[in-house]
């Protein structure tokens, strides 16, 4: 360290000086006084490297934001270019693409419950206390060749990269 008092040292000094009882009066101003001044000058060094970290704190904030934006939009176009992708070998009937450095196959999805008609599903398919359908109950019943109204499977494809 460099050898100058804390603040916290000067705090406890000055607090210390406050409680003596034996101390003149002269003495005692003098002494306080100098030790608010160490505290001022101490507290604006402090107050100097409070805004520093603050305006760092900031400035990561919006390089965060920034970064996220990047991000999303990086994925968005993955996703395009995912689904461009699998559009053309789906349209020319393509079912894998092999290279030294990656494979590309078209894979089924499981299928999953698609509702048409929320007002058309049974309250059976309503879990409590928040009302809100449940897709896996329907899904385990249209399996199992049940008919739910409003509500169907649906099987999609999707690209493969390894």
């Amino acid at each position: 360290m460099n050898g100058l008092p804390t603040l916290r040292e000067l705090t406890q000094q000055q607090l210390e000086l406050l409680n003596m009882a034996d101390v003149p009066e002269d003495v005692l101003r003098d002494t306080l006084e100098g030790l608010e001044g160490a505290i001022t000058a101490k507290a604006e060094s402090i107050v100097a490297v409070i805004n520093r970290l603050e305006s760092d704190a900031e400035a990561c904030k919006a390089e965060e934001k920034r970064i996220a934006e990047l991000r999303r939009s990086r994925e968005a176009h993955a996703k395009r270019l995912r689904e461009y992708l699998k559009f053309n070998m789906e349209r020319l009937g393509v079912e894998k693409i092999e290279c030294p450095l990656f494979k590309i196959a078209i894979k089924s999805n499981p299928p999953a419950v698609k509702i048409e008609d929320e007002s058309l599903i049974p309250l059976n398919y309503t879990r409590i206390p928040d009302p809100e359908i449940d897709k896996a109950a329907i899904k385990r019943d249209l399996l199992a060749g049940k008919s739910v109204p409003g509500a169907v499977l649906e099987s999609g494809t999707r690209v493969e990269i390894r």
